[in-house]
């Protein structure tokens, strides 16, 4: 509304006056500021409203500054419409703050003041207070809901449809898309469950509803949480925000829950949550759910309660009607006016016929346990009335009608005392079948019988003693065995008459009475006990006891047996003897040995100790088998053993592992301890003499040291590393010790050509190995212009690499594998020329290695000849390559394995020559073709004038004996032209032709 300022203030002074006295008195918040919003005049009950008490505080210049942060666009958009021509003063709701932070909601309208010329001067701002409003709004709010909510609860009686109901209610409340119930709310539990869930449509169960859903740590935590929070407890980004994994698992977004504590039961969760939004609940929406929960918890109680009380009248009905003693009410009279299903069974009168009767015996016919009548006017029902207490215990004989027999039944009477404190006028009685406990005892008086003479005729002893532990009974082998009498015995302490000791210490040991009456449960003993008699003699026994239990399971006693195993434990020994020594020299055997060494390798890896193992090999011993055969052989072990035990420590263990070798565990001992213990054993064997039908034997031994600590937790490699040690030492001469050091470069190489050594066999059995061939070229115009190549060899190793031969030939040489490889590649060989029968008509010579162990083996040499025939090559085509070591090492045999090959045709070539110490010499006595020089002196001949020296020495006198020549590790174009110039014949390396697989070479 536009106000001219010359129709309002006619009288300045008045107009004033006027104006601060309406400001003063009005109830509502009044502002006046100019264009710009800056104050000009604010009223009380704007001040009161912004909390401003204090005469000295002030509000903010600006009434922008009062506006509520967030609201601050809206005002401004709210004052923009006014100057914009919007005289409009409909009421708009804002936001204000007050001097203390709080937040005051609030209805506002604003008014233009204008000058006299009509331009906007000032503006007047109306502020209502709205808090009141709300507060009251909210408060309605509330009473409506917990209306709602106690309308459900009252018109639904039963639990589940009442919890459903509610569930609907709140998620219609809060608007959300989940409302549910979790019960059992026990975080230490494994599993958690949803009984009852209302969900929107589109947002179905997250849970199967009623099954068991793991409990993870994650929602434990949240449990506990929720648990130990009184009141509601909100779960969104600001407040206690949620994991991602229970977020994501349960489609949560934002979450509001409440512990239910009902009296009668463990407690209960609600909850609501938001599946797609982040909504932040507000104070007044968990104090609304504050006030549902808390009715739902009143409403459980009292559903409850009346569902206990349901259930305890039902049970109490079907106790009346299943329990299996009779039951019957009688008046004073004795009447009988009620009886329930087992009375009418026990009787053998049904319940119809039973209810207006007298007595349960309407016969006349019960009789005592002595078979005298039982008259009715002892009946305990009877009795129970007269005398006015209760009688129990009675026991009667009643004829059935049915079966025409007695059954024998246990019967209580307790009379009913009327509330006005007169006599009783009513008796209730139960009576219990106890016909087949009768038989029962009877049967059990027959077995005790039978049981008295068993144990006096089995072979274990059998003490029985009472609470106190003091004896009752003996059988014939425990008086044996003890020494005692039944007379003398009964009544005195076990531990008196049943005295044990440890059998390796002798201390006594505590009586198993004691135990048994004390724990309550039964004892087996321990191994090595011993049973002391009267008269000092001692048994080794195995025993065992147990508590006697009476009907109300408390301790009335203990039942001992124990059986004599000292002829059992003897034999035992000696078997476990037999099994753990070696027969020969009585030391501990292979086996055993294993066994504790792996004990020593698990106690120092906790305990950090220091512990050695020795591998001792006899280096001459097979001359005292050879020369007087196994009987003296044996007979120098047995003695050499007894020998050697003198040498080591106390704490140490000597073994037997087989033949003539020996092993020496040597636990908590330092490496030179172990070094002294080493060398005291071997100048013990060194020493030692053995004296056999008047011939004199000494013998050495080769000693491998390893410490337990270096190799680590397996015995398959400490004890290799200490064979392996031992073979070194025997390598080297014997008599001697060799440490296994973990940089040492010599026993590395021997461990892998064992590795070598065991994975050939396996390469062989499964075809790993490929031919490679390498060519030999003629170096004179003369030379043939056929294909002349040397067959060499590669492995493959598991992955499919190719292994070199430098690596694992070395380890067939050793451990004589070298004959069935050469074996393979003769085989190999022979069938791939034979299957391209074209590519040998322009053979020239195909050269194969063969081993030194290949030209000792006459049965190789056959082989061979058989693989010619066989395979129908032309055995001028074939040059078999020995080394001159080999040659001269087998000189005998390598003449008779060449010449019966040449016989057939094949040539030969002396590899490697002139690496031996006498090859000139030996040279005229071997009829081979070729001489292969040796590489180590071709590679250097340009540069070093003595192995040029050596080239053309074995040159020229190889041409004098009529011998081709070839050179080997030729890599150089200047090498081969040298060569050339001194007349060699030909050359191989790779300068000309590197090894390539034999399909190559078509």
């Amino acid at each position: 509304m536009l106000i001219q300022r010359a129709d309002i203030f006619d009288n300045q002074h008045n107009q004033k006056a006027l104006l601060k006295s309406a400001l003063d008195n009005s109830p509502v918040g009044i502002i006046l500021t100019d264009i710009n919003g800056q104050l000009h005049l604010i009223n009380p009950a704007m001040l009161e409203m912004l909390s401003y008490h204090d005469v000295e505080s002030r509000p903010p210049p600006n009434i922008c500054d009062i506006i509520w942060t967030k609201d601050r666009v809206k005002w401004q958009e709210a004052i923009q419409q006014l100057h914009n021509g919007d005289p409009s003063q409909k009421r708009r709701d804002i936001n204000l703050n007050s001097q203390s932070g709080q937040q005051i909601p609030c209805a506002f309208s604003s008014t233009i003041i204008c000058d006299s010329a009509g331009n906007p001067e000032q503006i007047l701002h109306h502020f209502t207070d709205l808090r009141e409003h709300q507060q009251a709004a909210k408060h309605l709010q509330f009473l409506y809901v917990m209306e709602m909510i106690n309308l459900t609860i009252r018109n639904e009686p039963d639990l589940t449809t009442m919890i459903n109901r509610v569930l609907d209610e709140v998620l219609t409340i809060f608007s959300c898309d989940r409302a549910w119930l979790v019960h059992p709310c026990d975080p230490d539990q494994s599993y958690w469950r949803v009984p009852m869930e209302r969900t929107l449509e589109k947002w179905p169960g997250a849970g199967n509803l009623s099954s068991d859903i793991p409990m993870d740590e994650e929602t434990a935590s949240l449990f506990r949480k929720v648990l130990e929070t009184d009141g509601p407890l909100r779960f969104d980004h600001k407040h206690n925000p949620l994991t991602e994994q229970i977020s994501k698992t349960y489609q949560i977004k934002a979450q509001m829950v409440e512990t239910i504590r009902p009296n009668r039961s463990r407690p209960w969760i609600l909850g609501i949550h938001h599946c797609e939004k982040n909504h932040l609940f507000s104070a007044a929406e968990m104090e609304l759910f504050d006030g549902i929960t808390r009715r739902i918890g009143d409403a459980l109680n009292n559903l409850l309660s009346l569902r206990d009380l349901k259930e305890s009248e039902e049970r109490h009905r079907l106790l009346y009607e299943t329990m299996a003693e009779g039951v019957i009410y009688q008046q004073a009279d004795g009447k009988i006016i009620a009886a329930n299903p087992s009375a009418a069974r026990i009787t053998g009168l049904p319940i119809k016929q039973l209810i207006g009767l007298n007595s349960i015996d309407p016969y006349g016919m019960a009789i005592h346990e002595d078979g005298t009548p039982f008259p009715t006017s002892e009946h305990p029902n009877k009795v129970a009335l007269q005398n006015d207490t209760p009688m129990k215990g009675c026991v009667m004989g009643l004829f059935h009608p049915q079966t025409k027999k007695y059954r024998w039944i246990l019967i209580n009477a307790m009379p009913k005392v009327s509330s006005d404190g007169l006599p009783a006028d009513h008796v209730y009685t139960t009576f219990t079948d106890i016909t087949d406990h009768k038989r029962t005892q009877q049967a059990l008086s027959s077995e005790k019988e039978r049981a008295l003479v068993t144990l006096h005729s089995i072979g274990d002893g059998v003490i029985s003693t009472d609470a106190t532990g003091r004896i009752e009974y003996l059988n014939p082998v425990a008086k044996l065995l003890t020494g005692w009498d039944t007379l003398g015995a009964v009544g005195q302490p076990l531990e008196k008459i049943f005295r044990i000791v440890d059998e390796e210490s002798a201390a006594p040991l505590p009586s198993p009475a004691i135990h048994c009456l004390i724990e309550g449960e039964a004892i087996t003993s321990q191994s090595h006990t011993v049973l002391v008699s009267t008269s000092g003699e001692e048994y080794v026994i195995k025993y065992s006891a147990a508590p006697i239990r009476n009907d109300d399971q408390k301790v009335k006693g203990v039942v001992l047996t124990f059986s004599d195993m000292t002829d059992a434990r003897r034999l035992t020994r000696e078997i476990t003897h037999q099994a753990t020594h070696d027969s020969l020299t009585n030391l501990i055997n292979r086996a055993e040995f294993e066994s504790r060494v792996r004990r020593v390798i698990e106690s120092a890896q906790l305990e950090q100790s220091e512990n050695a193992i020795c591998y001792l090999d006899l280096d001459q011993f097979k001359l005292v088998n050879d020369a007087c055969g196994h009987i003296a052989g044996d007979e120098f072990l047995r003695q050499l053993s007894r020998s050697l035990q003198q040498s080591i420590r106390q704490t140490d263990t000597l073994a037997r592992l087989g033949g003539d070798e020996f092993g020496l565990l040597m636990e908590g001992c330092s490496l030179d301890n172990a070094i002294n213990v080493a060398k005291e054993l071997l100048r013990q064997v060194d020493e030692f003499q053995f004296n056999w039908q008047g011939k004199q034997f000494n013998v050495s031994v080769s000693i491998g040291l390893v410490q337990i600590n270096e190799v680590g937790d397996s015995y398959t490699n400490l004890l290799g590393a200490a064979d392996t040690a031992c073979y070194l030492a025997k390598e080297h001469g014997g008599n001697r010790i060799h440490i296994h050091q973990t940089d040492d470069k010599e026993m590395a190489e021997r461990h892998g050509e064992m590795q070598w050594a065991s994975y050939i066999p396996f390469a062989l059995e499964r075809n790993r190995f490929q031919l490679f061939a390498q060519p030999i070229i003629p170096l004179s115009p003369e030379g043939s212009n056929k294909l002349h190549y040397e067959i060499l060899l590669r492995m493959e190793s598991g992955e499919g690499k190719l292994i070199p031969p430098g690596l694992f030939l070395p380890a067939a040489e050793r451990y004589n594998l070298s004959s069935r490889i050469d074996r393979w590649v003769i085989e190999a060989t022979f069938k791939w020329l034979s299957e391209h029968p074209d590519h040998v008509d322009n053979l020239h010579l195909c050269a194969i290695n063969l081993s030194g162990l290949s030209l000792g083996d006459n049965a190789f040499l056959q082989f061979v000849v058989k693989q010619l025939e066989q395979s129908r090559l032309p055995a001028e085509k074939i040059c078999f390559e020995i080394t001159e070591t080999a040659a001269i090492s087998n000189l005998m045999n390598a003449t008779i394995f060449i010449s019966t090959l040449k016989e057939a045709g094949c040539l030969f070539a002396l590899d490697d020559f002139g690496s031996g110490l006498s090859s000139f010499a030996y040279l005229k006595n071997l009829p081979v073709d070729f001489l292969k020089i040796d590489g180590i002196f071709v590679k250097d001949m340009l540069e070093d004038p003595l192995d040029f020296a050596m080239v053309k020495s074995i040159n020229e006198i190889g041409k004098v004996m009529g011998k081709q020549t070839i050179a080997e590790f030729v890599e150089s174009a200047e090498i081969l032209e040298k060569l050339r110039e001194i007349g060699v014949d030909c050359a191989q390396g790779y300068h000309t032709g590197k090894p390539a697989p034999i399909d190559e070479m078509l």
